[in-house]
């Protein structure tokens, strides 16, 4: 059996147009899922609202420059809520429990929050929230799970 030039042209591209297709949507590199295991909450009241950072500019509280925003009605006493489709990169999440619906962190003498929040890694500040440095998660894998414990 003898084949064209052409022929061998034809296979040879389908060939290679195989392998690219292969390696490109078989791995889905650079991109995994974030999946965000929060609690205890001290109540079910209210709205858990989060705001994902992917660097230090906004965190943890200015969400117009949050990479996502999530604002999830509560259900259970420990929230699981997962975010697909990451790119690869860091990560630093901010959570409030806003259990007045309010849209703010409610505040008693000297500052001091009256609701629950969070941060990945559990992260704590001195005096103030916790650096961006201090919170984040490197997304590197498929699939990665961030325990946030609220403090109330």
């Amino acid at each position: 059996m003898i084949f064209s030039v052409k022929t061998i042209t034809i296979i040879f591209l389908v060939i290679c147009a195989t392998f690219v297709f292969l390696y490109s949507s078989d791995t889905k590199e650079g991109h995994g899922n974030v999946i965000l295991r929060i609690g205890p909450l001290k109540n079910k009241k209210g709205t858990l609202n989060l705001n994902i950072f992917t660097s230090e500019e906004g965190f943890p509280d200015d969400h117009k420059k949050a990479y996502r925003i999530i604002s999830q009605n509560i259900t259970h006493i420990t929230q699981t809520i997962m975010m697909t489709n990451c790119p690869h990169g860091y990560y630093a999440v901010s959570v409030l429990h806003d259990e007045n619906d309010n849209k703010k962190m409610d505040t008693g003498l000297f500052g001091i929050p009256k609701e629950g929040y969070g941060f990945s890694k559990n992260a704590k500040g001195f005096f103030g929230p916790p650096d961006f440095e201090d919170a984040k998660c490197l997304l590197k894998e498929k699939q990665m799970t961030v325990h946030i414990k609220l403090n109330y």
